[in-house]
C-alpha cells in the first residue's frame, strides 16, 4: 500500500517529545478464494479478488533519543477503515454478465491501536521511520472472528517543513 500524513510535535520537559500524526493510506491485497453460487444454490464458480481499503490512522506518541540520531518512540492511536471493496471481477450469472465488486463492511469501524517505532535522521529535516501498530481491540465485526486481530508494519520517510525542531 502507499499513503501519506503529517503530524505535529512539540517538546516535553527532560523527557522527549510528544507527537500526535494522521496518516491516509490505501491498502491492496489478494483476498482468500470465495466460491459463489447464483439463488438456486448452483455453483457459479471460484474467484480470487483483490480487497482494496482506505485506511485512516491518528497517532499520540512520546519520542525519546536513543542516540543523537536514533529514536524510539511508542503510544496509543486508533485506526478506522471507513472504505473497503473486494473485486471478484466479473461472472456469468443465469446468462447474463454480472460484476462482483463487493463492498467489505466485515471491519470494525474503529480500532485502537498500540504503536511502538524506531527512527533514524538524515540530516536535520529527513527521518526514515519503522513502525510496527498492534490492534488492542477486536478488527473484525463478523461473529466467527470475534478475537481477530492485526499486526501492520510501516515504513515511512518524512520530511520537516517549518522550523526545525528536530534534534
Amino acid at each position: 500500500g502507499f499513503g501519506a500524513g503529517a503530524y505535529w510535535q512539540t517538546p516535553v520537559r527532560n523527557l522527549g517529545r510528544l507527537r500526535v500524526q494522521g496518516v491516509i493510506s490505501r491498502t491492496r491485497y489478494y483476498d482468500a478464494p470465495a466460491i459463489f453460487a447464483d439463488a438456486n444454490g448452483q455453483l457459479q464458480g471460484a474467484y480470487i479478488g483483490t480487497a482494496t481499503q482506505l485506511n485512516t490512522t491518528l497517532l499520540g506518541l512520546l519520542e525519546v533519543d536513543l542516540l543523537s540520531w536514533m529514536h524510539v518512540a511508542s503510544g496509543a492511536g486508533l485506526f478506522g477503515t471507513p472504505w473497503a471493496v473486494t473485486n471478484y471481477g466479473d461472472a456469468l450469472i443465469n446468462g447474463q454478465k454480472t460484476s462482483l465488486l463487493l463492498r467489505d463492511r466485515s471491519r470494525a469501524p474503529l480500532v485502537v491501536i498500540l504503536p511502538v517505532e524506531i527512527s533514524v535522521s538524515l540530516g536535520r529535516r529527513w527521518r526514515i521511520r519503522e513502525r510496527v501498530e498492534w490492534s488492542i481491540t477486536p478488527v473484525s465485526r463478523r461473529a466467527d472472528h470475534p478475537n481477530e486481530r492485526f499486526l501492520i508494519n510501516h515504513l515511512e520517510a518524512s520530511y520537516t517543513f517549518g522550523k526545525d525542531r528536530t534534534p
